[in-house]
């Protein structure tokens, strides 16, 4: 039985998309399987360090940068637009 997010994301498939089990298989997958995309950003962010000639400045704004890619690779169009909202307020 699908519970949580996973239940939530099979509810919202479009009708009609899923016409077998190995249709659902796939979608799973694609949804919640991490691509080589993924452990790039992930192995990046895990293994990032300090340049000895990088100021502090540039290695916080290149964390940042792996972050957002992640952020986008993963968040949904909502949390993606939440973040947006957030940041957009803070500049006011």
């Amino acid at each position: 039985t699908l519970q949580g997010p996973t239940a939530e994301w099979f509810q919202h498939l479009p009708a009609g998309s899923i016409t077998s089990w190995a249709t659902l298989q796939d979608a799973f997958e694609d949804k919640y399987k991490p691509s080589k995309y993924a452990f790039t950003l992930l192995s990046q962010i895990t293994h990032l360090k300090k340049e000895a000639n990088e100021t502090m400045h540039d290695f916080i704004a290149r964390f940042k940068s792996l972050i957002n890619r992640v952020l986008a690779y993963y968040a949904s169009n909502t949390e993606k637009s939440e973040v947006f909202l957030r940041k957009l307020y803070e500049l006011e």
